[in-house]
């Protein structure tokens, strides 16, 4: 399967899971339009950010801390 065709077959995934989770009234709308959009930033942006060219080094990074009540996302910005 070409690289292109991973992006259809996992789009129409989602949004087969998606149009369920609302029908089911598991979720709202806004609540899936909202994870998919953090969802597709998050997955197109991580990737950028960990891409070190070489001879250059990490001026931004992300981090995540779960836990029991919640979590923590941040970021630290190297100046």
């Amino acid at each position: 399967v070409s690289h292109n065709w991973w992006y259809v077959i996992n789009g129409t995934l989602a949004a087969a899971v998606a149009y369920l989770r609302i029908a089911g009234d598991k979720h709202y709308f806004s609540d899936v339009l909202t994870g998919a959009a953090i969802g597709t930033v998050m997955g197109v942006l991580v990737p950028l950010l960990h891409k070190k060219q070489s001879g250059t080094s990490r001026r931004l990074s992300l981090w995540a801390s779960p836990s029991d009540g919640g979590g923590l996302l941040g970021f630290t910005w190297k100046y």
